[in-house]
């Protein structure tokens, strides 16, 4: 897995003009900071975190951070589950908008305005946004993704995919059902027995 900071600060670096040795200096060597950027490498957190600030981006404090990991994870927790909670923590990620751009919790909170995307018409996020940090994105990160776009129709499943789209799936359908957007849970329902069926996995 590669770590979405390298392509953060390889982008900074270039549209402010800063050569790699200007960049890297006090920190790190030219080369070092190349392989970061190429993520040939991947750093200790106090090295990007220099970078990212040498560059003028605002960083998350600790305790924040660990604040917004804990909403995140409540955020899937609840969507999976259909939870009556998930607007309100919906509402409280929202506020983080406009200061994670250089967190390591960026890619996890673009998968969750992807998903809010179908809950708040504030929220505009397309699939193909977020399918562009798909090489930065761990496993479990990967799975949101293809059960975002498996939920909208946009992929097929094949005989290799996971039992586990089809379980979060039906999951995605009780929260239609909660929120009394009855047609959509029908066509959710109905494309979740399809997938089952063709994966043999019983629900």
């Amino acid at each position: 897995m590669k770590d979405y900071r390298g392509f953060l600060i390889r982008n900074e670096r270039k549209r402010l003009n800063i050569s790699l040795e200007a960049l890297s200096h006090g920190i790190c060597s030219p080369s070092y900071l190349s392989k970061i950027e190429n993520n040939t490498l991947i750093a200790n957190d106090s090295i990007y975190d220099l970078l990212l600030e040498k560059l003028g981006m605002q960083l998350l404090d600790k305790v924040e951070e660990e604040k917004l990991r804990s909403m995140l994870d409540l955020f899937f927790k609840y969507y999976m589950s259909s939870n009556q909670q998930l607007l309100k923590i919906m509402k409280a990620l929202l506020e983080y908008k406009d200061k994670v751009s250089s967190s390591t919790l960026f890619i996890q909170y673009q998968l969750f305005l992807l998903y809010a995307s179908e809950m708040n018409l504030q929220v505009t996020v397309s699939v193909k946004e977020v399918e562009k940090y798909y090489p930065y994105m761990d496993n479990q990160q990967r799975e949101y993704f293809h059960l975002f776009r498996l939920s909208s129709g946009n992929i097929v499943l094949s005989e290799n995919d996971d039992w586990i789209y089809v379980r979060t799936l039906k999951a995605k359908a009780n929260l239609y059902m909660y929120q009394k957007h009855i047609f959509k849970a029908y066509d959710l329902y109905k494309t979740c027995l399809s997938c089952a069926v063709e994966l043999g996995t019983r629900i």
